[in-house]
């Protein structure tokens, strides 16, 4: 069992250029996307937006979790959102704005940004000698932890915690897993809803580049729409998008729990990601979170992470590090115990140096 679970929030990924998720409403829209492709759906979505909630600016645009949200309400159940809006659109409106989230995590990346997420390996003692010692639970769909620690002297592989299949196979020696968790599920897994098999490369997003992201058929309710702004989705545009099947030759999707209130978890992986993390947490020593002030969307989250603070006797020593309005009052409420916390970004050294005495003290008592 690991000794401590890190548990990374948005504020992680903002380290190398990412939004946070209030910014990504900002970025839907971005001029930046400016493909025919792209302008398709761009025209998709603001016209989405403007007709259900009644708004053209984005200071003004719904969260991304009630957008989400009345989406996932509506076509799940069967009904229109709005007289122009039926579940058959609604759901190729959802898979645009996913898409377009995706777009963003790729576009954004900072291969450049300054090596803080390096520094914040440095702080943990033994992370590349002895990785099984440790876990992460991320609520993010970005590979940005994967790509640091693919850039960083860890030679242990990666275990997902869940079924998948890794189609970029890579020399590891016999060595313990690194343990991640990706509650939310990652833009780097491609999902077969046939044989419900789960792939993923470690380093590439594969809903993106797969084409498992949307479908030409997604474009075609909305013909008028794009008439009227001088668009068509057309034939080159759909072979544009790369395809990949499953072994079983039915095409590979994604499945991820967006940010909506009501998440779905129907993804078979997700019960096993689940059921490790609540283990790992429950028997860690030390949980320390990193940009990541409990949104009130997560409270599925937020309940298993209660699970596991109660189910051993063991006294958890919980460090956050997020600067986050009111982040400290959320976590004492949740937790009900001194915690330590630090109102700074991952770049501050007095927490990383905070981070690795509180470590260091638990690997001399587990010695």
């Amino acid at each position: 069992m690991p000794s401590t679970v890190f548990v990374l929030g948005a504020g992680f990924s903002m380290n190398k250029g990412l939004p946070s998720q209030a910014a990504f409403a900002d970025a839907l829209l971005s001029e930046r996307f400016n493909s025919n492709h792209d302008k398709c759906i761009t025209v998709i979505i603001r016209k989405f937006l403007e007709d259900v909630f009644d708004i053209s600016t984005p200071d003004k645009y719904p969260s991304l979790e009630d957008a989400f949200t009345f989406i996932d309400l509506s076509a799940g159940t069967g009904h229109n959102l709005g007289r122009e809006y039926s579940p058959k659109k609604l759901r190729a409106i959802r898979r645009m704005l996913i898409h377009r989230v995706f777009k963003i995590l790729d576009d954004d990346y900072d291969v450049k940004n300054p090596l803080c997420i390096h520094n914040f390996f440095d702080s943990i003692p033994n992370l590349a000698q002895n990785s099984a010692n440790y876990c992460f639970v991320i609520l993010n769909w970005d590979i940005v932890l994967e790509n640091e620690l693919l850039s960083y002297p860890i030679t242990s592989p990666i275990d997902y915690c869940c079924d998948g299949m890794n189609l970029d196979p890579y020399y590891a020696p016999n060595t313990p897993p690194l343990r991640l968790c990706k509650m939310h599920g990652s833009s780097n897994w491609v999902y077969c809803d046939n044989c419900r098999n789960l792939y993923f490369k470690l380093n590439e997003k594969q809903a993106l580049t797969a084409g498992a992201d949307i479908n030409r058929s997604d474009f075609i309710p909305f013909k008028s729409l794009l008439e009227m702004n001088n668009l068509e989705f057309t034939q080159s545009d759909y072979d544009n998008i790369p395809k990949q099947n499953c072994t079983c030759g039915n095409p590979l999707s994604y499945h991820i729990a967006t940010f909506s209130y009501r998440k779905s978890f129907r993804n078979p992986a997700y019960s096993m990601i689940w059921s490790r993390a609540e283990k790992y947490l429950s028997h860690a020593q030390n949980w320390v979170f990193i940009g990541y002030s409990l949104p009130d969307a997560d409270f599925e989250l937020k309940h298993l992470l209660k699970t596991a603070q109660l189910q051993n006797q063991t006294q958890k020593h919980i460090m956050i590090i997020d600067k986050g309005p009111d982040a400290e009052l959320k976590y004492q409420r949740i937790f009900g115990r001194e915690i330590k916390y630090f109102g700074k970004t991952l770049d501050d050294s007095i927490a990383l140096k905070a981070l690795n005495k509180m470590l260091m003290i638990s690997t001399d008592k587990r010695n």
